[in-house]
């Protein structure tokens, strides 16, 4: 794989992003770093013994074993964020898709929250049961046929108009349910368990199964499979629904300037107690190397620099802790087939699908993002594994760089002359034209988007036609609806029965069949959802992951890889709710983020970025 034009756009990209930085108030070295060193040292980062100590290397495995650091918060302060894109739509979250409104992340909440913060260990069982959320207990019923909920009380909505921080009742658990399942492109999966809901009285909601719905514990938060509480207002205006974001979220969206920034200022009434921050700012800044140079001078508190840039960024902000990012065992990306004409182009035949994985160097594209060569010769131990088509889940993830799928996780394997094998066995001896959907960032195209369609360009099998989405809408509709030819990157980060409903199971997508549907795949699709006892669940999701390593329905993206990100030792209680991010902190699934404070000593603290 070429990697000359990335080289070059690279070196650009460094001295722009330094030319920014040095126009700002903080005073940064001179020369560049290129990988391992500038100076040709190789350096090193060593490990942090706190998550707030400047210069070094803190686990973020470790964020569990924090203490609490509540009782010592200091009031008051702005989180300064930023955004790399403005949201595309407007507010009404039921209609749209979660990536269309970022906002309601902050402002709206869900039933129940995702279980984790000081002492929860995410791989422990307990971790696995979800916290209450606008509900205050959760039952499920022995036969596994019936959840209930109990509504909490004395929650106020934002006071805004015309909601004005009235409580929350039953009404609005009931419109915004019946609105989800009429209009929201995620109702899918809830449509697809849930029989109805039940009203026993002013404090419970029922929801009856179709079936014993086995994965409810580890969905019954995400936003892929949950529906979040909106007054009964905006639920029955659809006016007013999309002009105006009203939550019981601990952030109210105080001001959006399109193509500007989004702030937040804080709920005081939020059910969980007042939350110590008071505002949170986030500039819309599409450029990276913008992005860098506000990180450097102070003005956004958490930033994650390419692997290529971190002993840089070191240098360039030896007061910022360094954050080792765990791989996620839930994140799942894949590149979808588009719907439109897919029964009639080359890929219908599974040779040709699994050509296009092994057409792609993505183990030679994750090492060159990761930068794990100079990483490793710095004695910094850098962690690459590949994607499949389940998240890496330790108890049913089968690894086909370790032979776990048998014959089967060749086809996986980057392999030039085992590609065009399948393809000419197909009837395409010739190379195989295909499109390939991409989403610029600031009429960037994202880096790991050029490598893989260059990587499978020059393979010899495939021509690939790079489409540019005019914007989130544009690739939304390629991406998730299938409107479109070839291929599309998508991803998120879900329990596994969302993921084969959505994307395997021949009635599970959002608007149609899937592009490639099996009678085997719809088979262990249904049985693994269905499945009470853990164990039995197990081993159908592995005779899934057999499957379709043969069938090749969609292709499994690129490889994951351990990630450095900088943060400024600023906030606390960073294992409270969600942990800080490129934008800022989101309110949900993970609850408790209104514990989390500004030190004293925060340059600018009351006034914000400088």
């Amino acid at each position: 794989m070429s990697i000359s034009y990335w080289n070059r756009a690279l070196n650009y990209r460094l001295k722009r992003r330094r030319a920014l930085a040095l126009t700002g108030t903080t005073a940064i070295s001179s020369g560049l770093l290129w990988a391992c060193g500038g100076d040709g040292s190789t350096g090193g980062l060593e490990d942090a013994s706190s998550a707030q100590q400047p210069g070094k290397v803190w686990n973020a495995t470790n964020d569990w074993k924090l203490a609490d650091e509540t009782k010592a918060a200091v009031r008051g302060g702005i989180y300064r964020g930023v955004m790399a894109a403005d949201q595309a739509g407007n507010y009404d979250s039921q209609f749209q898709a979660p990536s269309q409104v970022p906002f309601s992340a902050h402002v709206h909440e869900f039933l129940m929250a995702k279980n984790r913060g000081p002492g929860i260990d995410p791989a422990s069982l307990e971790a696995g049961n979800p916290l209450p959320g606008l509900a205050e207990s959760f039952e499920i019923s022995p036969d596994g046929m019936s959840a209930t909920f109990t509504l909490r009380q004395g929650v106020k909505w934002h006071p805004i108009a015309p909601v004005n921080g009235r409580v929350m009742d039953m009404d609005d658990w009931r419109t915004s349910a019946e609105r989800f399942l009429a209009i929201s492109p995620q109702r899918v999966s809830l449509q697809g368990t849930v029989d109805h809901f039940e009203y026993p009285d002013a404090r419970h909601m029922v929801w009856k199964f179709q079936f014993p719905y086995a994965p409810l514990l580890g969905v019954i938060w995400s936003e892929r499979y949950a529906f979040q509480i909106v007054p009964k207002e905006l639920n029955a205006d659809q006016n007013l629904v999309g002009g105006v974001a009203i939550g019981t979220g601990y952030k109210i969206l105080d001001k959006h300037q399109p193509s500007i920034a989004m702030e937040y200022r804080k709920h005081k009434d939020y059910w969980g107690g007042d939350p110590f921050i008071d505002r949170w700012h986030a500039p819309i800044i599409p450029e990276y190397a913008n992005r860098y140079a506000q990180f450097v001078n102070g003005n956004i508190i958490s930033f994650t620099p390419s692997a290529r840039e971190v002993l840089q960024l070191a240098k360039d902000a030896p007061q910022t802790v360094i954050v080792a990012n765990a791989i996620s065992d839930g994140a799942i990306t894949r590149l979808r087939f588009g719907r439109d004409n897919q029964k009639t182009l080359p890929w219908k035949d599974p040779r040709v699908r699994v050509a296009i994985r092994r057409a792609i160097d993505f183990k030679g594209i994750g090492e060159f993002l990761s930068n794990k060569q100079q990483f490793e010769a710095a004695g910094i131990p850098i962690e690459i594994v590949p994607m499949t088509h389940l998240p890496r889940h330790p108890s049913y993830w089968l690894d086909p760089e370790k032979g776990e799928l048998g014959k089967l996780s060749d086809n996986y394997l980057f392999d030039v002359a085992e590609a065009k094998k399948l393809t000419t066995a197909a009837g395409f001896p010739n190379e195989i034209g295909i499109d390939y959907y991409v989403l610029p960032a600031g009429g960037v195209i994202p880096e790991v988007e050029q490598l893989i369609t260059t990587s499978l360009g020059a393979s010899g099998t495939f021509k690939v036609n790079v489409v540019r989405s005019a914007n989130t809408v544009a690739h939304r509709d390629c991406r998730s609806l299938g409107h479109c030819d070839g291929l599309v990157e998508s991803g998120n980060d879900v329990e596994a029965d969302y993921v084969i409903t959505a994307d395997y199971y021949s009635k599970g997508n959002k608007s149609g069949e899937q592009a490639y549907p099996d009678p085997r795949i719809d088979a262990v699709a249904v049985a693994q959802r269905r499945e009470m006892d853990p164990q039995k669940r197990i081993e159908y999701l592995k005779e899934f992951q057999r499957v379709v390593a043969e069938l090749m329905p969609l292709v499994p993206y690129a490889h994951q890889y351990t990630e450095l990100s900088f943060r400024w030792p600023w906030l606390h209680n960073v294992n409270r709710g969600e942990p800080p991010g490129n934008e800022i902190p989101e309110g949900r699934p993970i609850s408790g983020g209104h514990l989390q404070w500004l030190d004293a000593s925060m340059p600018n603290r009351e006034k914000g970025a400088s």
